[in-house]
């Protein structure tokens, strides 16, 4: 392991952010960014379109606290300031977590690409300035991540690590747009980790905490590339010092993780898109009692009972008493049966609809987690072998017939990645719920085209 006081980290990954160009990134890697874009985008495209009172709320507070109008709040279409359409932006982006991630690094492309699309918006940035300003961030967060957090289980922390790493990913993304230098990236990064603190409490019990908290990132992100600029700057050693955020996060903190193979390839390749609107935890069973249905049409009324056995750690998302949309994110009971009804996932915003007839509340009561020792090891050791959070599902029915499928790579994962295509039927489902199919064919037009878009904001005209 490198020195802490040998190098200078920080400063070393700015550098890359501020010197990286778009011609120097392959073009899978280019290809790959325009999708987490565009998923980005659909994600956010949704959630407007559901009109939910969070939804709602959010966009009217930007327009109030807004005096000028520089970038778009997605969906809606009216220009905010570049903070509050990054606040508004990627909070919509969240809502219904269905953000893509990194088995290191949480989600992404809601902490990364709304942000840098408000401040592209605002400096009328060329796409490939915006796309490349995009995976700059990509790059810093995932690094982060991995000198952090690389053999943590995220569950064992008391608080999201994500909440972190956003700021200062979008610092450095931000940064780079704003034509900083290096050093001024690096202090950017060291205003954005003035941490705000968030508890993990909404897996349990349901509060909208959770869905503000990539918003809250955004803007902080955008502000302190801002006071950089004007010179407002912060320790440039953040990550490395003696009492920087290395020491203060992690108890193994491994800073040449932050620069090792820096430039010669990129960590976004190792990204997931997620096809289920939950958390990433709930998904192998999901698709295991999406098999169930899909090959035995179960009648819900008919069935006895129901055993999720997963690893430990997924099996403490076991809500069952739906109080929001985040409780039924968080809910491997609520997840299941929804699956077992319908033979699928679908948005947690219709939670209310579909416990109004007391059918999912039954299957509820019928539902038992248990986690099993050798899952656990699987998910130890799932950034070594693939392996990620496998799961079984088992229904008995009351006539004695046993229905059993066991998942161990979900759909998403890199052993089963989304296609490109599955990424664009996802944005093409959420972005109808706002947009009419020619705008919708026109955002994937634009994006496909990034790379001669003079001015980003013939994107954003698109979203509204």
């Amino acid at each position: 392991m490198i020195s802490l006081s040998s190098r200078e980290f920080t400063l070393e990954l700015a550098k890359f952010v501020a010197e990286l160009m778009y011609e120097d990134i392959p073009p899978e890697v280019v290809a790959r960014t325009k999708l987490a874009i565009l998923d980005a985008l659909g994600i956010a495209l949704g959630a407007y379109g559901t009109q939910h009172s969070l939804v709602k709320a959010v966009v009217n507070i930007a327009q109030i606290s807004s005096q000028v109008k520089e970038s778009t709040i997605i969906g809606d279409g009216r220009k905010v300031s570049c903070l509050e359409a990054s606040w508004a932006n990627s909070t919509l982006a969240n809502v219904l977590d269905f953000s893509d991630g990194h088995f290191a690094a949480g989600h992404i492309n809601d902490r990364v690409v709304p942000p840098a699309l408000a401040v592209a918006e605002r400096g009328h940035a060329t796409g490939k300035e915006f796309l490349t300003s995009v995976l700059a961030g990509y790059e810093v967060y995932i690094r982060l991540a991995y000198s952090m957090f690389k053999t943590t289980d995220p569950a064992s922390l008391r608080t999201p690590y994500f909440v972190a790493l956003g700021p200062i990913a979008v610092s450095a993304s931000a940064g780079k747009l704003l034509g900083l230098a290096p050093r001024q990236i690096a202090g950017a990064m060291g205003l954005a980790s003035s941490i705000q603190v968030c508890g993990a409490q909404y897996a349990t019990s349901g509060g909208n905490e959770k869905d503000l908290t990539p918003g809250h990132e955004s803007r902080r992100g955008v502000l302190a590339a801002m006071l950089a600029g004007e010179g407002v700057m912060g320790s440039t050693d953040i990550l490395e010092g003696s009492r920087g955020l290395g020491k203060a996060l992690s108890d193994g903190f491994e800073p040449d993780e932050l620069i090792k193979g820096l430039g010669r390839g990129y960590k976004i390749t190792d990204c997931y898109f997620k096809p289920y609107s939950a958390c990433k935890y709930l998904h192998s069973s999901i698709e295991a009692a999406s098999k169930v249905w899909q090959k035995h049409r179960p009648d819900p009324e008919e069935i006895e009972k129901i055993t999720i056995t997963t690893n430990a750690a997924s099996a403490s998302r076991a809500n069952y008493d739906i109080k929001s949309h985040v409780s039924a994110i968080f809910s491997h009971p609520y997840q299941v049966a929804v699956a077992l009804r319908e033979g699928g996932s679908d948005l947690p915003i219709y939670w209310e609809k579909k416990m109004k007839d007391g059918v999912i509340g039954r299957l509820l009561e019928k539902t038992k987690m248990v986690p099993d020792p050798k899952f656990d090891e699987m998910y130890k050791n799932r950034l070594k072998n693939g392996a990620t959070w496998p799961a079984e599902v088992t229904v008995q029915m009351k006539n004695g017939a046993i229905y059993r499928e066991t998942v161990m790579n979900p759909k998403g994962d890199p052993q089963s990645p989304m296609s490109p295509e599955e990424v664009h039927e996802k944005f093409i489902a959420l972005a109808s719920m706002t947009l009419p199919r020619g705008k919708v064919d026109r955002v994937i037009d634009t994006i496909a085209n990034l790379d001669s878009i003079e001015d980003v904001n013939r994107l954003s005209s698109f979203l509204s």
